[in-house]
């Protein structure tokens, strides 16, 4: 990547990015493979994430050495403005971006969840819900992963927007239920497991067996 562009993303000066927009530079990577469209969603410069797309829409599906795309890195920094940037973008590439993996199979909404980003969560589900149920390598849901993070608000919202996404099964044919019940780090969260259980028993109906891990 051209240093000097490199330093204009650091300072996050959008009028001197501006100036590489009629070049091929913007399309330069780091080391990491990451392109100046990755650098401004990790720093979330919202003027130059609005910026860049309009001269290199392209780089909003291209992935640097772990498969990351720039909504990845941005989901994962939780910044939900930039989030929207993006998905208010990508009409421009013809492209779902919400539902690009990286090389862990990783969706967008799997890195908002794994950070415990609520409201990036929240934005990405309402505008793909599909998602909910995408599994990545590890056979994690983003439920599953809200689970292992002990995100009560997060576990909450996507089962509200889909209840059905607990009858996903994991390793040794578990749902996420019964792990929540019979693993040792949840059972010393008291008072996240009745809370989530409580929940879960005034939104749907599911079967009792759970109850004896209880």
């Amino acid at each position: 990547m051209n240093q000097k562009l490199l330093r204009a993303l650091s300072r996050s000066d959008a009028d001197e990015i501006k100036g590489f927009s009629s070049s091929n530079l913007l399309t330069g990577r780091t080391v990491q493979g990451n392109t100046a469209l990755h650098i401004a969603a990790r720093l979330g410069n919202k003027n130059v994430v609005q910026q860049i797309p309009s001269a290199q829409s392209l780089l909003l599906y291209e992935k640097n050495v772990k498969g990351k795309t720039p909504i990845h890195i941005a989901a994962a920094a939780g910044d939900v403005t930039v989030v929207k940037l993006f998905i208010d973008n990508q009409s421009r590439v013809g492209v779902n971006i919400l539902r690009m993996r990286d090389h862990d199979d990783n969706i967008p909404l799997h890195n908002a969840t794994r950070s415990g980003h609520l409201q990036v969560v929240e934005k990405l589900t309402v505008e793909d819900p599909a998602t909910i149920n995408f599994v990545n390598k590890a056979r994690q849901t983003p439920l599953a992963i809200a689970f292992d993070g002990s995100f009560t608000c997060i576990i909450k919202w996507i089962i509200s927007k889909d209840s059905e996404s607990l009858n996903y099964t994991g390793f040794h044919n578990l749902t996420l239920l019964h792990s929540a019940v019979i693993r040792p780090d949840y059972s010393e969260k008291m008072i996240f497991k009745i809370d989530l259980l409580m929940f879960i028993y005034s939104s749907i109906s599911f079967s009792y067996t759970s109850l004896y891990y209880i």
